[in-house]
């Protein structure tokens, strides 16, 4: 070890960066649990030579324990986890994630489980430990967005539209944010245009926002994919009447009423 730490300083008065790595991990090695404290040294000089080398991290990582700098171990693992990737990911952010709550650090621990989702998006324990820790904080707004994101990775599914819907519950219960909430309905029409639910709820979104042409709007973009005289169609004709009643347009709500009409009398009649 001692012949190794020779070549080591040599190789950090030349700027060797590769054999700085390579000789402070084999001088770790020799080190051991007999003299930690050393092996700790070697690590922290070679990474300031080398601060991403994942080898390195991992090194000071266990070096480090559990026992003594608690502050130091989280801002290594932490360093760590921004190269980790996969299930070594989201373990390490799990373990970063307690260790920063213990030293009361909560920026630090959603950041942890924000990195670690990154760096491994289909762990569903990671998931719902960052979902959870949004709502226990009420950060609508960052768990509204992990929602959007999850409906994204989805593709066009039932379970991509229950979490576009939950989504659009939070910007408008939680962030009074009736814009973003529409938004997210319009994700979640585009994947099932026929769930007159969304439709509902979107209109509702966009009038109490005074953007009843907008709604308009998007009622027409609607009716225009489907062209079908079937309930559908007579529901999304009601809607759009009664958008165009809002704002005094009473000859085209008299005739979308009218063509509901015509396809099924029932629904019409009040």
């Amino acid at each position: 070890a001692d012949l190794l730490l020779r070549h080591f300083d040599r190789a950090r008065d030349s700027g060797n960066v590769d054999a700085i790595v390579e000789l402070s991990l084999r001088i770790g090695s020799l080190y051991d649990e007999s003299r930690r404290d050393a092996a700790i040294d070697v690590y922290r000089s070679a990474l300031e030579w080398a601060p991403q080398h994942v080898g390195l991290l991992r090194a000071l990582v266990q070096a480090l324990g559990h026992d003594g700098d608690l502050r130091e171990l989280a801002d290594t693992m932490q360093a760590l986890l921004k190269v980790e990737s996969g299930a070594d990911a989201a373990r390490l952010a799990l373990e970063l994630f307690s260790t920063w709550t213990t030293l009361g650090e909560l920026e630090q621990a959603q950041q942890a489980l924000e990195l670690g989702l990154r760096a491994s998006p289909e762990d569903a324990v990671l998931r719902d430990r960052l979902e959870g820790f949004y709502a226990k904080h009420e950060m609508w707004r960052p768990l509204a967005q992990l929602l959007e994101r999850e409906a994204d990775s989805m593709g066009a599914t039932p379970q991509a539209v229950a979490r576009l819907k939950n989504a659009a519950s939070m910007y408008r219960e939680g962030l009074k944010d009736l814009e973003g909430s529409a938004a997210v309905l319009r994700k979640a029409l585009a994947i099932d245009p026929g769930d007159l639910s969304l439709l509902a709820e979107l209109a509702r979104n966009l009038a109490s926002a005074g953007q009843h042409e907008v709604a308009i709007t998007d009622v027409t973009g609607l009716l225009d994919r489907h062209p079908e005289a079937d309930t559908g169609r007579v529901q999304l004709l009601k809607v759009r009447a009664e958008l165009r009643l809002a704002t005094q347009m009473l000859g085209g709500a008299l005739s979308d009423l009218e063509e509901a009409y015509a396809i099924d009398p029932d629904p019409c009649r009040t």
